[in-house]
This record gives structure tokens, C-alpha cells and sequence, in this order.
């Protein structure tokens, strides 16, 4: 008996496949894009990286540039991301060469790995792809435009390529400071002080006190005085002005004084600059000014004690009598050492303190004005006789000696008779002369040049007698005392012939 076959795929025993019936058996057949698993019957899609009839071949394909699938199941044909290409894609698509793209108008395409990119122009290009080269003065402007090349100028410049500087001192109100002055700069401006100001922390100008500056000095006989603007050396007090070129000439008289002083010192006020000598010379130099402010006026310059000696205590310094003020400055200068001789004692900080001496000029004063004065001046020359007349007042006649009489003697030795017609003859003359005298006296006008002139150079004019002027503060002394007057020798001679 024959044995039937059995069609086993009657009940289609393969899953995702075609079944294929044989004698005693069967078999599963997988399509396209799948394969036959291990149990024969069950077929499935071919795996991540395979293909074709069984999925039996490899995908060629760069995993990193293809789609998830890597590649077609049917044919193996790679599946590339956007940007790439080729058989296995592996090719760059170069974006920016072809017209699919376009980057605004201020950038420029630039080509990636697989992809690209619009990059802004830089500072020298502008317009589309950034092809176009920008014309700004570089140093003039903050940048060019991406888009259309305008550029933007720093500020002090101007013109379409920032190539003009702006003159901001046309604009008169741009350093508006009275002090300052407009400085025009290459795209910049700058408002200076005048001379003699300066800025300070960015204030208005303000001006410099140049007399503090070093660099700026005036020599020892003037002083520094500020203005707005500027400084001016003027003369010291007792001092004349020349020209601005040299020094200022001396106009004043110095008297030295010294004053003991009844005081117990501090032995350190006999060391130079010391404290103690230091606080004691300024208290005694300051009641010393007041008492010269008070009892004479301006004429006198300010007191410097330049050392203390022992005796109690002695005080060197020196009367400085400015003669701008006055002509007579030994009077000034007995006027206060009388009124100092006068008072007794001076303040020296709280104390009162008892002035034991004085010296002017190494000698003790005495108790007048006019006696100082007559001392000071020297009146008598050391060829005469100094002393007082009847009426207290200071008279130099001169001394004859021996060999001085001898002409007196020979004159006499010619003749009694001869004498006594000159006599007559004399006195004739003076009579005539003394009565026209009455009237007028002679007196010669002095050549005011502080300089010394003989008597051939001094000229001689008749003028009416002039009254002591109650303004000359020397009047009392001057006028009883012939050789200390401001007049010459003619009024005393004539005085003493007569």
C-alpha cells in the first residue's frame, strides 16, 4: 500500500514567509528585506546594518551621516543626512556654492561638516556674502555697517568715511570757564587755562598762588605778591624800586639797639633756633613792633632779634627806619628808643618786663630826642669842640690850635693901624649888610641827590626865609642846630660872622 504525502503548508506552518510543501516535509521561504530565523519558519526583517535575499549583505554606509536606518533593506543604498552625500555618505555638501541658501544681507555663507553657517561681515566688508570693502578712516570711526557700509564716526569726526575733524572751538560756548582757552585737536578738543591757572579735579580754572611754587622767586630785596593770573615781585618794605631786571636799591637806615632786658632766661634761649629762643624772640619782636607802630607810624620796618647775650638778658636787634617815609630817620629812630627809654619796660608774652639798659649804636641814649638825634647824626665832626650854648642848644665852633693862630699873629705883626682900617672897613660893610639882612637871609638850596658835592658844585640862591614846617617831625631838632638843618653852611657862617 502506497503511503499518502502529507501537505504540511496546508496550515501554513511559516510565519512572514512562503511555505513550500515537499515528500515528507516542507520548507519556509523568506521574501526580500527579511530572513529566516533558526526554527525554519519564522522570517523577519533584516537587521540594523544588513540587506538584500536573506539580509546576507553588510551596509557600506558612514553610521555617523546616515538616517537611523543606515541603509535601504532592499538594495542597501545609504540613507545620508542632510549635508552629506555620496555612496556611503561620506561627502560634505558644500551648501554655500549652490542657490539654496542665502544669508542675510550683513553675512556671509561659510561652509561646515554637513552643514553651514551666515557669519557677520567683518569691520573691513559689508553687503551681501560680505563682498563689499568698507571705506571709513579706521581710526576715525567705531565700525562700518554690515549691511550697506555707512560708517559710524567717532565723536570729533565727520564726512561720510569719518575722514573730517570736527573744530568743536567754533562753538564758542564749548569751555565756557572766562580762564579757559579752546584747543582744536585731531577729532578731539581740549579747553586750557590761561597762564597762571590750572584745573584742578576737574574743576573751573582756579588760580595759582605762584608764590608758593619754588620755580617762581623773586630776589632777597622783594617780595611775592599773587594776582589773578599771575604774580609781580615788588620791593620790600625800605627798599626803592630800579626796573624788573635787577635787585631793589637800599632806602633804608639801621640803627643797632641793645636791651637789657631783667629777665631769669631758659640757658637754652642763647642756642640759636631753639624753642626757647624761637618763643622768646617773636614775643619780644612783637612787643617791639607794636610799640613802633604806636608811638612813630610806618616808617618803621619790622624788628629781628638775631641773638641773646647773658646780663639778665641782653636783646640784639636793630631800629630800621624805611626812608620812604621820612628824611630824617635818626630822628624816627631817637623818637622811639626816648618813648622805649621813656616806658621802662616792655610785655613779653603775659609779664612785664623792666628794661634795664639801652645802647643805640653801642652808646647809652640820653634823655632827649634831639640830643639822640644831634648823637646819631654825629653833628660835630672830630675836629670840633661839641657843646651846649646858653640856650641848651647844640653848638660845634670850630677849634683853633697853635699853628692855626700863626696867620692872626703875623697879621698883627704888620700894623695896629692896618687893623684897625680893616676893622672900620669890615664893620661899614657888615652894618649895611646885616640891615639888608633884615629882610631876606642867604641859604643855599641843597642838591637833592643823596649824593656829596664840593662847594664849587653847591649853588647858591637868595629865597625869604621859610618857616619851620610843623610837618617835619626833626623841626625842633634841625632848627636850633645849624650843621643838622637841611640847609647849608652859609647861614651858619653868616650867623657867626655877625
Amino acid at each position: 500500500m502506497a503511503i499518502a504525502n502529507i501537505n504540511e503548508c496546508e496550515n501554513n506552518p511559516c510565519v512572514g514567509g512562503r511555505c513550500i510543501n515537499s515528500n515528507g516535509s516542507f520548507s519556509c521561504s523568506c521574501q526580500n528585506k527579511t530572513e529566516l530565523l533558526e526554527d525554519k519558519k519564522t522570517c523577519r526583517a533584516c537587521q540594523y546594518g544588513f540587506y538584500g535575499p536573506n539580509c546576507a549583505e553588510n551596509c557600506t554606509c558612514n553610521t555617523t551621516n546616515t538616517k537611523p536606518q543606515i541603509c535601504f533593506i532592499e538594495n542597501g543604498i545609504c540613507d545620508c543626512l542632510n549635508g552629506w552625500t555620496g555612496d556611503d555618505c561620506s561627502t560634505d555638501v558644500d551648501e554655500c556654492s549652490t542657490n539654496d541658501v542665502v544669508c542675510p544681507i550683513n553675512a556671509e555663507c561659510v561652509n561646515a561638516p554637513g552643514s553651514y553657517r551666515c557669519v557677520s561681515c567683518d569691520e573691513n566688508h559689508y553687503g551681501q556674502d560680505c563682498k563689499k570693502i568698507c571705506t571709513c578712516v579706521k581710526d576715525n570711526s567705531n565700525n562700518c555697517d554690515a549691511a550697506n557700509g555707512t560708517c559710524t564716526c567717532k565723536p570729533g569726526w565727520t564726512g561720510s568715511n569719518c575722514e573730517t575733524d570736527i573744530d568743536e572751538c567754533l562753538n564758542n560756548s564749548y569751555c565756557p570757564d572766562i580762564h579757559d582757552s579752546c584747543f582744536n585737536l585731531n577729532g578731539s578738543v581740549e579747553c586750557r587755562c590761561h597762564q597762571g591757572y590750572q584745573r584742578i579735579g576737574g574743576s573751573d580754572c582756579q588760580d595759582i598762588d605762584e608764590c608758593f611754587d619754588p620755580t617762581y622767586s623773586c630776589d632777597e630785596t622783594k617780595q611775592c605778591i599773587n594776582a589773578q593770573g599771575s604774580f609781580d615781585c615788588v620791593c620790600k618794605q625800605g627798599y626803592l624800586y630800579v626796573n624788573s631786571t635787577v635787585p631793589c636799591k637800599v632806602n633804608f637806615q639801621s640803627f643797632s639797639m641793645q636791651l637789657r632786658l631783667n629777665i631769669v632766661p631758659d640757658p637754652n634761649v642763647f642756642i640759636y633756633n631753639t624753642k626757647q629762643f624761637i618763643s622768646l624772640k617773636f614775643s619780644i619782636e612783637d612787643s617791639l613792633n607794636k610799640l613802633g607802630g604806636d608811638k612813630v607810624g610806618k616808617e618803621f620796618l619790622p624788628f629781628v632779634i638775631s641773638k641773646f647775650t647773658n646780663g639778665s638778658i641782653i636783646v640784639h636787634t636793630a631800629i630800621v627806619v624805611d626812608m620812604t617815609y621820612t628824611s630824617t630817620p635818626a630822628y624816627s629812630a631817637s623818637k622811639f628808643a626816648i618813648s622805649l627809654k621813656n616806658n621802662q619796660n616792655i610785655t613779653v608774652g603775659s609779664d612785664i618786663v623792666e628794661i634795664m639798659n639801652i645802647l643805640i649804636q653801642n652808646q647809652p641814649i640820653p634823655d632827649k630826642t634831639c640830643d639822640l638825634y644831634t648823637q646819631l647824626t654825629q653833628a660835630c665832626l672830630s675836629s670840633d669842640n661839641c657843646y651846649k650854648n646858653p640856650q641848651n642848644l647844640t653848638e660845634c665852633p670850630t677849634i683853633i690850635n697853635d699853628t692855626d693862630r700863626l696867620p692872626l699873629i703875623l697879621g698883627l705883626s704888620i700894623g695896629i693901624g692896618l687893623f684897625i682900617i680893616i676893622i672900620v672897613v669890615i664893620g661899614v660893610f657888615a652894618f649895611a649888610h646885616q640891615k639888608n639882612l633884615s629882610k631876606y637871609h642867604l641859604y643855599s638850596k641843597p642838591l637833592n641827590d643823596n649824593k656829596k658835592h664840593t662847594k664849587e658844585e653847591t649853588s647858591y640862591q637868595s629865597f625869604e626865609l621859610p618857616p619851620v614846617m610843623e610837618s617835619d617831625p626833626a623841626a625842633e631838632c634841625l632848627k636850633y642846630n645849624p650843621v643838622l638843618s637841611p640847609f647849608s653852611e652859609a647861614i651858619y657862617n653868616e650867623n657867626m660872622m655877625y
